[in-house]
């Protein structure tokens, strides 16, 4: 006998797999990846640094009440160590592999932080071979600068002063979207265009430093946190993180495979 309790079953199994199909279409042919950091996990992310052993600082990374925080501590660098004075730690983006000459990512970064060019997002690109992280641009509340990151955290040699690029401080809370066409930045907040310029590569002596190269693509995308040890822990709390572009290769599996189970669960309640 076809009941109601039958006919509301049946009708949430439609209902689910709609969803499903309008899900699949947003994720996997737009090429879009969220994480608003309600699942209190951070699947898709990956921390270079946990793969150093003996560190003189530590970081804890971890999505907690609807936002991504994250905490460094650094130990008192020995006078002959000025280099661990402060430290660059990164979180990456690895659910799908990246590789694009243009992409937009979005992002607001809600509070914490020491300083306010000590927190935001990086763009960037691999180094050929070696251990190092990568060959980026951060972007912060309030100044873009290159970076070069490795592993350990060290000093970022490509710092220098000459090289930043700074603009009006965007409000707590307030999201920030950076765009990257074919070598061109270009920062906004609520529409308004903070920031652009065009990757023309870098003075001598960082080529002579480094294997420094001009970004033209997009290969390396996550979250830059910087702690010192002179001014306490450096705390940072972010949202509503989003890339997009028109050649991503997102994985729709894991966000299907979350939504999937969601409505399983909402089924058998009746």
């Amino acid at each position: 006998m076809f009941t109601l309790q039958k006919f509301i079953k049946a009708f949430t199994f439609a209902s689910c797999l709609f969803i499903l199909v309008l899900n699949f279409s947003y994720f996997s042919i737009a090429g879009t990846w969220k994480d608003d950091f309600n699942d209190g996990n951070l699947n898709g992310w990956t921390h270079p640094a946990d793969q150093v052993k003996d560190k003189t600082w530590s970081s804890v990374w971890k999505s907690e009440n609807g936002v991504l925080d994250v905490t460094i501590h650094v130990e008192p660098h020995p006078p002959d160590r000025r280099d661990l004075c402060s430290i660059n730690d990164f979180l990456q983006l690895t659910a799908f592999p990246i590789s694009s000459s243009k992409l937009t990512v979005e992002v607001t970064i809600v509070g914490g932080v020491q300083w306010t060019s000590s927190f935001g997002i990086a763009l960037g690109i691999h180094p050929e071979g070696g251990p190092d992280i990568g060959q980026f641009y951060v972007f912060t509340r309030d100044r873009a600068f290159p970076s070069y990151l490795v592993p350990s955290g060290v000093v970022n040699p490509l710092g220098r002063e000459d090289l930043h690029r700074d603009y009006p401080t965007i409000p707590f809370g307030q999201p920030m979207k950076i765009t990257f066409e074919s070598g061109r930045f270009r920062l906004f907040s609520q529409d308004t265009l903070l920031l652009q310029f065009v990757d023309e590569g870098y003075p001598k002596w960082a080529k002579e430093l480094l294997n420094v190269q001009r970004i033209e693509k997009i290969e390396l995308v996550g979250i830059y946190a910087k702690g010192f040890d002179d001014v306490g822990d450096f705390h940072g709390v972010m949202d509503d993180f989003m890339i997009s572009g028109p050649n991503l290769a997102v994985n729709a599996r894991r966000k299907l495979a979350t939504t999937w189970g969601n409505m399983k669960n909402e089924s058998t309640r009746f």
